[in-house]
């Protein structure tokens, strides 16, 4: 019998079904985006259970069947708030509605409860399938629980953004923005049918409004350690912080953020936050004075467009001692002429906005895959791109276009083999440990002779890359013999990779 059992080996199998017990949330060493690494679970089918689903029904179940299992049950499924995890949002058999606002009753009323949170994955559903009285009512009775007068704090809010920089915003009965700050102005105060009644375009606004939902919940779990806003699409109605109306001005427990976007003006009160996952098309910028002291040591760009500005903005956010940057381009649509990528940017450049954390980078991934490419652009391969400059670089990712001039891949005349064969080895620092290559257009030839050359110096001088154990290959079909005895004469392991491994499950 299971209650039989001593309480660490039951606290230990009951971990098997907590997110955060077994560290899923904790970011991947090395290389990679979260994105780029295996997923959990493969995709459901639209009339397949969430796995997640149904390993939280059995820890709920067991605090409500066993009086002697109720404690250390309920103890584990309070580490995390989840819902929508492992693809349950595409299963039709799974619903949000009622979870968020049931749960912020929950640990509103029971801080023992909201103390043990440390997790939050919040879906791009789950504020939207909220209904709009129990929006209300749980904005109204968690404010209650955080003892603030949210009545009078979002009617500064109003009054504030009316009176603003952005005030001329606000014009016109029917324009959004003035709707949203009349809801925000009256929505305690006022019945909810009067506020359709004056506003016919306000249900369609409501479902933006129940996004303020999430400030409150954070709010009331005081030790929070990481947050994942999956698919969240936000939006900014004027610039204010709602997190001040209710008395929040800190997240210290707050370690690692994943998001697309900063409306809720997070990242300035995690003052100890360490890692920051960005998956967006351009990442904002906000370089205050909160970021003087920041302790960001880990930025990961997933899907950014290839500008200099997407890489320059969010590192504004980093700690003086920023040890991993790992920047993936978007795979764009060209017909986004608007929005497009600069066909200009490359690795030299890179390295030249990281240029202040040569003393501290241990990992550099730079996949320039997706960035759209057309026949007159200039080539993204600079001749002068090197990172033996950096110091403590340990474990690198370069698409192999960074490395290889893939105009020049059509001509064999163009480019000599000792030019080639030197390509890796001379942009290398002696640090490093592991080198990963994705294939991006150079010629297979080039790279097996870059490897050969990059393994034949680290045997004939044992100075340069005393510490470089491991090869990766994202390439179709195997390198040629001669690179793998290469490897082998000089020590180092070489692995065929796949980047990304698998869709992650989201």
């Amino acid at each position: 019998m299971l209650n039989n059992l001593p309480r660490e080996i039951i606290e230990e199998i009951f971990s098997y079904f907590c997110l955060h017990c077994r560290n899923v949330f904790k970011s991947p060493n090395g290389v990679g985006t979260i994105y780029q690494h295996n997923g959990p679970h493969p995709r459901l089918k639209a009339d397949e259970k969430s796995w997640y689903s149904i390993d939280r029904h059995a820890l709920y179940s067991l605090t409500l069947t066993c009086k002697k299992l109720h404690p250390i049950a309920e103890n584990v499924l309070y580490h995390e708030f989840a819902p929508g995890y492992g693809c349950a949002a595409w299963s039709d058999l799974y619903t949000f509605e009622g979870r968020l606002t049931s749960f912020m009753r929950t640990v509103g009323r029971r801080k023992d409860l909201a103390a043990k949170v440390r997790v939050l994955f919040i879906h791009r559903w789950l504020p939207a399938s909220q209904s709009t009285e129990d929006t209300v009512e749980s904005l109204r009775q968690g404010a209650a629980d955080l003892g603030v007068d949210i009545v009078t704090g979002w009617q500064r809010r109003a009054s504030r953004a009316r009176h603003g920089k952005d005030q001329e915003w606000f014009t016109g009965p029917n324009n959004s923005r003035s709707i949203y700050l009349d809801t925000m102005s009256s929505a305690f105060t006022t019945n909810i049918t009067d506020l359709r009644a004056r506003h016919p375009d306000w249900r369609n606004l409501w479902t933006r409004f129940n996004h303020e939902l999430i400030p409150m919940l954070i709010a009331l779990l005081p030790n929070v350690e990481h947050i994942t806003f999956r698919n969240m699409s936000f939006w900014h109605a004027f610039e204010d912080d709602p997190f001040e109306a209710l008395g929040i001005t800190r997240l210290p427990n707050l370690r690692s953020l994943e998001t697309s976007a900063d409306d809720f003006l997070i990242i300035d009160k995690a003052i100890n936050l360490e890692v920051l996952n960005l998956s967006c098309l351009s990442p904002w910028s906000n370089s205050g004075p909160a970021y003087q002291a920041a302790k960001i040591r880990t930025i990961r760009l997933a899907g950014a467009r290839h500008l200099p500005t997407n890489i320059s903005s969010p590192l504004t956010f980093a700690a003086k001692d920023l040890r991993s940057f790992v920047y993936q381009a978007v795979q764009e649509n060209c017909s986004w002429d608007w929005m497009m990528s600069s066909p200009t940017f490359n690795a030299e450049e890179v390295v030249e906005l990281l240029k202040d954390y040569r003393e501290t980078l241990e990992t550099l991934h730079l996949d320039f895959r997706g960035a759209i490419r057309t026949p007159s652009d200039p080539p993204l391969y600079s001749r002068n791109f090197s990172l033996r400059d950096f110091t403590r670089l340990s474990d690198v990712f370069l698409s192999t276009g960074i490395l290889f001039d893939v105009s020049n891949s059509l001509n064999e005349n163009v480019t000599s083999d000792e030019i080639i064969s030197d390509s890796i080895t001379r942009r290398m620092p002696s640090s490093i440990v592991s080198l990963h290559l994705a294939s991006d257009g150079a010629r297979i030839q080039d790279t097996e002779r870059g490897l050969i050359g990059l393994a034949d110096t680290k045997k004939r001088h044992l100075d340069r890359f005393p510490c470089l154990q491991n090869i990766g290959s994202d390439f179709d079909g195997r390198l040629h013999k001669l690179v793998h005895r290469a490897m082998e004469e000089a020590e180092i392991s070489l692995v065929y990779e796949n980047w990304p491994r698998e869709d992650e499950a989201k």
